[in-house]
Parts: C-alpha cells; sequence; structure tokens
C-alpha cells in the first residue's frame, strides 16, 4: 500500500514541524548555560541536553532501521556540548529529510520492519508517526523545565509553525 506521491509530503510537513520546534529549542539553549543544560531534572532523558539527543537518536535509529542500516547509539558521552548537539541534528535532519523524499516513495509503508532493540515488528507508517508524535512528547517536557527555570518556553504551536513554514 503505497499512496504514490502525496505519501512523502504527508510526512514531511509533519516532520518539517518537529524540526522547526527542535532546532528552535536548540537555539533557545544557546542563552542557558552549560550547567542548567546538564542539570539532572526529573522527568524526560535526565536533563535538557540529553532530552534532546535523545530525541534525534530515535529519529536517527528508527529511521535507520527503515533503511535496513546498523543502530548505532548516541551518547551523551559523544554529544556533550550543545554545539555537538546541533551537528547531529542536522545531520540526522537532512538523513530522513532524503529519505522521506527519495526512498520512501518506493517503499510499502504498511511493511513490517524488524529492529535490533525490540522483538516487536512495526509497520514503516508506525514508525514515522512515532518519530513525530516521540518529538513532541518531549518538546513537552521541555517546556515544563523552562518554566521551572522561569523562562518563557519556545512556542510550539503547529498553527504559528506552518504559517513559518510556508513564508520560506
Amino acid at each position: 500500500m503505497n499512496r504514490g506521491s502525496e505519501l512523502p509530503q504527508h510526512y514531511l510537513s509533519s516532520l518539517q514541524y518537529s524540526w522547526h520546534v527542535r532546532n528552535s529549542w536548540l537555539r533557545w539553549c544557546k542563552s542557558i548555560p552549560m550547567t542548567e543544560l546538564m542539570k539532572r531534572r526529573i522527568g524526560g532523558q535526565g536533563s535538557i541536553l540529553e532530552t534532546l539527543l535523545h530525541i534525534i537518536d530515535v529519529e536517527n535509529s528508527w529511521i535507520n532501521a527503515i533503511r535496513g542500516k546498523n543502530d548505532v547509539p548516541l551518547t551523551i558521552q559523544d554529544h556533550n556540548t550543545l554545539a555537538s548537539v546541533e551537528e547531529i541534528s542536522a545531520q540526522t535532519i537532512k538523513m530522513t529529510d532524503t529519505f522521506v523524499r527519495v526512498e520512501l516513495p518506493h517503499l510499502q509503508i504498511d511493511k513490517e520492519i524488524i529492529v535490533s532493540w525490540d522483538d516487536s515488528n512495526y509497520s514503516i507508517d508506525s514508525i514515522l508517526h512515532h518519530i513525530i508524535f516521540h518529538s513532541v512528547h518531549h518538546m513537552g517536557q521541555l517546556s515544563i523545565w523552562a518554566r521551572q527555570m522561569n523562562r518563557a518556553p519556545v512556542d510550539i504551536s503547529y498553527l504559528n509553525t506552518e504559517m513559518e513554514l510556508e513564508d520560506k
């Protein structure tokens, strides 16, 4: 069941929203001291920087699984600076964007994927939705932490983002 040319755009618009919000959080982090970005917190992955890296790692891992590539987990030990997380985010966005635009149109969206870290099978459609919803879930966690720091969180309104993306 490949729905043709509308399929990549269906996922791409949601992923672009996710990337826009992620990049907004990465910009937000530039005004925060590194000690605050690495401070242990309740929820998420334990810190702001680790949570952002986790969002990227999940996207990276699942796209590589669909592509039949090995999972190489992204760790805070390897990406322990904001610049490093920004860099791996940009690389992951480029990889995912290329996958959705070039490879996805040739795949059966209901094809079951087996991953190395789980015993279950998942359809490509379910995986792509998971990547998007997982990101949104953690953006909410980041917003809570921002408020706990008495800082305004990033605007994660889809409507505002949609207008910004259309202007580009």
